[in-house]
């Protein structure tokens, strides 16, 4: 499966690297709007199926083309986007 995580904050850095070592999970984009913070937690986790993305939730079609390429999408960003997340889910 391929997992789309939005947030490389505390929740979505330790939600990519548990997908990473779990089973069945080829892919785990973690998207942030801040792409070297999602760098970083990529590199820090380890794992070659951990990808860095830059993303920005409030751009909602970037957003939605992105949720398209994923089987599973995770919001681990702040509750004041979940409307918008919500509508492009």
């Amino acid at each position: 499966m391929k997992f789309l995580v939005l947030g490389s904050g505390s929740m979505g850095s330790a939600l990519a690297f548990y997908l990473a070592r779990s089973k069945n999970v080829e892919k785990v984009t973690l998207a942030d709007a801040d792409f070297l913070r999602a760098e970083q937690t990529a590199h820090k986790i380890g794992s070659p199926s951990v990808v860095p993305m830059d993303l920005d939730v409030t751009m909602i079609d970037s957003v939605i083309d992105t949720m398209k390429r994923h089987d599973c999408v995770i919001g681990a960003v702040s509750y004041r986007y979940n409307s918008i997340l919500t509508k492009a889910a």
